[in-house]
């Protein structure tokens, strides 16, 4: 029960915490019952669609318009100055706020407008939850993304809140808590856009892990009856049907697995292409102000600081989604291999032959 209550208000925080910056716009329903706790699964799901969600991300833009109306006026004036510098670093102000928020105010439509394909994205995954935990004993065998989750939030969340201290203890006169509220806050959204990406990755990525986990047991020379009660609860009397009934079962519900994954994928394709390109502008922004920081004969450590800040910030949204791709990415292509490894040690088995190799022409 602990580790149930652990799990379930750790899903439901990162659920609520996508719904106050705009990211999750659906309604979710939780289903927790005592059979599924008895077969392993903490609770079950469901998403539907919410007006409310819709409004409130309709309202969420809105906030935009009175940081750029006060903000426009002093980047005005500072592109009229005949310092040729400060004109520069005007317009490069300009470029990113306005950037960000564009950007901002892009992605929380796009939720809006690709809500009902994210609920019926999202509730084929939850689907696959609920088959797996009827088909093996506990699906707490399986790994879990919980301790990784944490980590990039923690760390996401503390080079955020080291970023907007840094900015007014820095002192500079360009930096007012104004410039703050504009730059940081549309990047936190957009980066935990990403992370968003990444988290739903790491899950599928754990869900291919486990399962070629289980299959590769299957080309042991120790495989028995009893390995296969150990993850498997449909038993029949054969050992050897029980062996073909469990590694059909993997390769449909890998085959499962990487659908919803493409699925995952096209959704995200063209808000990922955007956060990305946003964030490789600023990266490059941003380590050219740190590099002019340190040139000078005066070199302010706090700036220094914060501009390291910027880019490490920014940076931790892209390194994780890498990582989370690379990782699942190895997964999928270690499962062709797991399969023919499969296939070679129950080659007597005819009827294995063909579905094994379906799976490897996915």
């Amino acid at each position: 029960i602990k580790n149930f209550n652990s799990n379930f208000l750790l899903f439901i925080l990162v659920v609520k915490f996508f719904k106050v910056i705009g990211l999750a716009p659906y309604k979710l329903t939780i289903l927790p019952s005592p059979q599924n706790k008895l077969n392993g699964q903490q609770f079950l799901g469901q998403t539907s669609y919410s007006l409310l969600g819709l409004i409130y991300n309709l309202v969420l833009p809105l906030t935009s318009i009175p940081t750029l109306y006060y903000w426009l006026p002093q980047v005005h004036k500072k592109t009229e100055s005949s310092d040729t510098e400060m004109q520069m670093e005007a317009w490069r102000e300009f470029f990113f706020g306005v950037t960000s928020h564009g950007t901002f105010i892009i992605i929380v439509l796009f939720c809006i407008v690709k809500q009902r394909v994210f609920i019926k994205v999202i509730n084929r995954l939850f689907q696959f939850e609920k088959e797996l935990a009827d088909t093996f004993y506990n699906t707490k065998n399986l790994p879990s993304g919980k301790p990784i989750l944490i980590f990039v939030f923690s760390t996401h969340l503390s080079a955020t809140v080291l970023n907007i201290l840094t900015e007014f203890f820095a002192e500079l006169k360009y930096i007012t808590a104004l410039d703050t509220v504009l730059f940081i806050i549309p990047e936190f959204v957009i980066g935990n856009l990403v992370i968003q990406y990444a988290l739903i990755l790491i899950f599928l990525e754990n869900r291919f892990k486990g399962l070629n986990k289980l299959l590769l047991s299957l080309v042991d020379t120790n495989c028995n009856e009893s390995k296969c009660q150990r993850f498997f609860r449909i038993m029949s009397d054969s050992c050897n049907e029980n062996v073909v009934r469990l590694i059909r079962y993997i390769r449909d519900a890998q085959r499962n697995l990487y659908e919803i994954s493409d699925d995952f994928s096209k959704c995200y394709s063209w808000p990922m292409l955007l956060s990305i390109t946003y964030f490789a502008a600023g990266i490059i922004y941003s380590s050219y102000e740190l590099f002019q920081n340190i040139t000078k004969s005066e070199t302010n450590i706090l700036v220094s600081i914060n501009l390291a800040l910027w880019v490490i910030k920014t940076m931790i949204p892209i390194v994780t989604l890498t990582c989370c791709v690379t990782k699942i990415i190895n997964e999928v292509t270690l499962k062709f291999f797991i399969f023919l490894l499969v296939n070679k040690r129950h080659y007597k088995k005819c009827f294995l032959m063909r579905p094994c190799m379906a799976i490897i022409h996915i």
